[in-house]
C-alpha cells in the first residue's frame, strides 16, 4: 500500500540534484506510477570542476511553448536529411548576447492542434550565446532567460515561456540543465502588435527592452506592464478585460509621463482630471490622434463627439462604479461597443510599451488592419513629438 502523501522530494542521484514536489495522482498496477508537479522550484544540474565550482559553457539551448509563427530566414536541414526547407529562423541581438530562434516546419499544425484543445506545443528551439563567443555561467544564463521570458511574452501577447534549457560546451557536451517551467498561457487565437511578416524589424525591440530591464526599478514596472497586457488580452473580450486594460494604462501613463519622459512632475500628474485626461496625455506622448478611429464604427456611434480616452473611461466607469445609473449605462452599450473600447485600450497599451522601449519600427495595428498582412509604422516614427 502506497503511503498517502501529498509532498515528496524528487532526487536524481546521477545529476546530484533534488527538488520538492506535490503528488497529484498515484496509480498502482504491475508497478507504481506517481505524477505531480514541482513545488515552486526547478531541478537544476551543473557539471562541477575539480575545485567544486560549476563549469561555464559556450551556449544555451532552450525550447519555447506556444510562440508566434513568423516569416524568417530559410532553414536548410543538414546534408543527408530531408531536403525540405522552411522560412523559420530569426537572429537578434541585445547588449552582449545573440539569439537564434528556429520555428519547427510544422508549426501551423502544432499551433492549430494546441489551440483546439487549449493546450501546449513546443513550437521553437532557441540558442543563446555571447556575441564574442566567450563562456558564461549558469547564473548569467538564468538572468538572460528570465529577460527573454518577458520579452517573448510581450511579443506573443500573453505569457510565453521557455523549457528545458541546457548549457552546452563548444563540442555539445551538456554542462548545465534545468527542469521546470514558468507560467504559460494555453494556446489560443490572440491578437498582438507583432508583425509576423517582419520579425527581424520587430525584434529590434530587444535592445531597448534590455536597456530598461537592466535597471531594477524599471524592471519592476516592465514585469507589471507586460503581465497586465497579457491579462488584458484574453480569448473572451469581456468587461474584466477592459478593466485590466485600463489598469495597465494607468500604470503606463504614470511611467511614461513622470518617470521616463519627465513630461509631468508627480504634482502635475496628480492635477490631471481623472483617467480620461491622463490617457489623453499618454496618447499625445505616443503621437496617437485623440479622436476615435473611423474603423471603430460602433464606438463612434455611441460617442460621436468624444475622444478615444473619454469613450473608454466612460464605459470603464459604468463597470467599475456599479450604481443603478451606471448599470443602466453599461446595459445600454452592446457587446460590440465594449469590444471596440477594449480594442482601442489595447492599441494604446501596445503603442505605449513600444515607445517606452525606444522602438520605431513596424507593428500590427489591431484597429485599422485586423488581417495583420500589412504592418503600420509606429506613429512617433511618422510624426515625432515636437
Amino acid at each position: 500500500m502506497l503511503p498517502d502523501v501529498s509532498e515528496i522530494k524528487v532526487e536524481i542521484p546521477s545529476r546530484r540534484c533534488s527538488a520538492d514536489a506535490i503528488v497529484s495522482t498515484t496509480h498502482i498496477s504491475n508497478s507504481i506510477s506517481v505524477s505531480g508537479e514541482l513545488n515552486g522550484s526547478s531541478l537544476e544540474y551543473s557539471c562541477l570542476k575539480e575545485d567544486g565550482s560549476a563549469e561555464s559553457f559556450g551556449r544555451v539551448e532552450f525550447h519555447l511553448l506556444n510562440f508566434v509563427e513568423y516569416w524568417g530566414k530559410r532553414i536548410h536541414p543538414k546534408q543527408g536529411a530531408d531536403c525540405h526547407t522552411w522560412t523559420g529562423r530569426i537572429d537578434f541581438e541585445f547588449d552582449k548576447w545573440h539569439i537564434t530562434l528556429d520555428q519547427f516546419p510544422n508549426i501551423s499544425e502544432l499551433l492549430k492542434e494546441a489551440k483546439a484543445t487549449s493546450g501546449f506545443a513546443i513550437t521553437h528551439i532557441g540558442i543563446l550565446r555571447r556575441k564574442d563567443n566567450n563562456l558564461f555561467s549558469s547564473k548569467e544564463a538564468k538572468e538572460i532567460l528570465e529577460y527573454l521570458y518577458w520579452l517573448f511574452s510581450f511579443v506573443k501577447g500573453n505569457r510565453c515561456g521557455y523549457i528545458l534549457p541546457k548549457g552546452l560546451s563548444y563540442s555539445g557536451v551538456p554542462l548545465w540543465e534545468e527542469w521546470g517551467a514558468q507560467i504559460v498561457t494555453p494556446a489560443a487565437h490572440i491578437t498582438t502588435w507583432f508583425a509576423h511578416l517582419y520579425p527581424f524589424q520587430c525584434f529590434e525591440l530587444a535592445q531597448g527592452f534590455f536597456s530598461l530591464w537592466k535597471d531594477p526599478d524599471k524592471q519592476s514596472w516592465i514585469r507589471l506592464a507586460v503581465n497586465l497586457y497579457a491579462l488584458s488580452n484574453p480569448v473572451l473580450h469581456d468587461d474584466v478585460a477592459l478593466i485590466n486594460a485600463q489598469t495597465a494604462l494607468e500604470l503606463l501613463s504614470y511611467v511614461a509621463l513622470v518617470e521616463e519622459s519627465s513630461t509631468k512632475t508627480p504634482e502635475e500628474f496628480k492635477k490631471l482630471k481623472g483617467a480620461c485626461e491622463r490617457f489623453e496625455e499618454l496618447a499625445k506622448w505616443c503621437c496617437i490622434p485623440l479622436s476615435i478611429p473611423a474603423s471603430l464604427s460602433k464606438l463612434n456611434g455611441c460617442f460621436p463627439s468624444a475622444s478615444g480616452p473619454e469613450a473608454i473611461t466612460t464605459i470603464r466607469n459604468s463597470i467599475m462604479h456599479p450604481t443603478k445609473a451606471n448599470r443602466e449605462k453599461r446595459q445600454a452599450h452592446s457587446i460590440y461597443v465594449v469590444y471596440e473600447a477594449w480594442q482601442l485600450s489595447m492599441h494604446y497599451i501596445e503603442l505605449a510599451i513600444l515607445k517606452l522601449m525606444g522602438y520605431s519600427g513596424p507593428y500590427h495595428n489591431r484597429i485599422t488592419n485586423p488581417s495583420a498582412f500589412y504592418p503600420d509604422l509606429v506613429p512617433w516614427a511618422i510624426q515625432p513629438n515636437e
